[in-house]
């Protein structure tokens, strides 16, 4: 179990390093990385985006609902986008916080 662990942690690491499409940062901290993703959604015949950042789950820890970041994303033309966490799911080593814009 210990190795599967390891490995798990291993492909996690090499997964954000090689994904990583933007920062986050909480608070006037140091700027995080991680994947940002505002994913098109239809329910109803009504279209939303329902944006999302995942990293690893130990940088996350402690992020709680309505806490306060900003996204900075270049390829998406995004500087300190204003976001407050709306979910917190956490597993596998990784956690994705769903969010929504201040």
């Amino acid at each position: 179990m210990a190795d599967f662990a390891a490995l798990e942690s291993r492909l996690n690491a090499a997964c954000q390093a090689h994904l990583a499409n933007c920062t986050a940062t909480f608070g006037g901290g140091e700027p995080l990385g991680g994947i940002f993703d505002a994913e098109y959604q239809e329910i109803l015949g009504v279209s939303a985006a329902r944006p999302t950042f995942v990293a690893i789950a130990s940088a996350l820890d402690g992020v709680k609902n309505g806490a306060a970041l900003a996204i900075d994303c270049t390829s998406l033309g995004m500087v300190a986008s204003p976001f407050t966490v709306n979910e917190v799911h956490a597993e596998h080593g990784m956690t994705r916080l769903y969010l929504r814009r201040a």
